[in-house]
């Protein structure tokens, strides 16, 4: 099996959209419109999902331990 090294790699195609800088993401609104970005750009942002995901996960493993559906 050949092993690629990173001289290897060809980018095939351009980026057509930058990510924002760093502090551009302020405006709420935006941030709202487009969540992908803030999660990119947002460590907090990142950490409130993973919370959020922990708690529903934690949820439904007791709802159906009690039965539910």
């Amino acid at each position: 099996m050949e092993v690629l090294q990173e001289t290897d790699l060809k980018i095939l195609s351009p980026c057509l959209w930058m990510l924002p800088e760093y502090g551009e993401l302020k405006d709420t609104e935006v941030r709202y419109r487009k969540k992908y970005l803030d999660l990119m750009m947002n460590a907090d942002a990142m950490e409130v999902l993973k919370v959020r995901a922990g708690v529903f996960r934690e949820l439904r493993t007791q709802l159906e331990a009690q039965g539910y559906v």
